[in-house]
C-alpha cells in the first residue's frame, strides 16, 4: 500500500475531501520523520513503535568477487509491533 492509497482509504473511512486526507498523511510522515532524526522514539499504542539503533561494524563480502570488506557501523529505524499486532 502506497502512501497516497492509505490517504484514499482514510478519506472513503472518515468522508474527507481525498487532498486533504493525502496531505494529513504526508503531515504524519513527515512529522514521523523529523522526530525520528532526533532520535527520539516513537511510540503508537497497540500498533507499536520506531526507534533508532546503532548498528555495530561488521565484515561483509561482494558476492561476485568474494572480496571480504568492511561495513561501517550505521544508524537504522527499527519498528517493533505491538501487542495490537502480534494479535493479528
Amino acid at each position: 500500500m502506497t502512501k497516497k492509497e492509505l490517504g484514499l482509504q482514510v478519506a472513503e473511512k472518515l468522508g474527507f475531501k481525498k487532498d486533504d486526507a493525502i496531505l494529513i498523511v504526508n503531515k504524519i510522515f513527515s512529522a514521523i520523520a523529523e522526530i525520528l532524526k532526533e532520535k527520539k522514539r516513537i511510540e503508537i499504542r497497540g500498533f507499536g513503535s520506531f526507534v533508532v539503533v546503532q548498528r555495530k561494524p561488521k565484515k561483509g563480502r561482494i558476492i561476485k568477487t568474494q572480496e571480504v570488506v568492511d561495513i561501517p557501523s550505521q544508524k537504522t529505524v527499527v519498528f517493533i509491533r505491538g501487542k495490537g499486532i502480534k494479535n493479528l
